[in-house]
């Protein structure tokens, strides 16, 4: 029942944001100039705010993928150094009692 309704939830949801987006679509549709470097286009103006849009998304996703490889690298350092301390400590117990008498 839940699963039904969130399934339910979602498509409403969807449609939603795609009538929004068409709506801003042909509310943003004059032309305007986008210079670059090389030359200079024509392009919708919801065209560049949703490339814009786009772009931040990638650019946010190779930001969070490489700071999860650095904390990934960095647990796995740890759980070596962690094993290595195991198995000092263990040595260290098995090391026969020296008498002081």
């Amino acid at each position: 029942m839940l699963k039904a309704m969130s399934k339910i939830i979602g498509i409403l949801l969807f449609f939603l944001v795609l009538i929004v987006g068409v709506s801003f679509s042909s509310l943003n549709s004059g032309p305007v100039a986008v210079n670059y470097y090389i030359g200079t286009v024509q392009l919708p103006l919801s065209v560049v705010m949703v490339s814009a849009f786009g772009l931040g998304v990638i650019c946010a996703f190779l930001v969070l993928l490489l700071r999860g490889l650095s904390q990934r690298w960095q647990l796995a350092q740890l759980r070596r150094e962690v094993a290595r301390k195991s198995a000092e400590l263990e040595q260290a117990r098995n090391l026969p009692e020296k008498s002081t008498a």
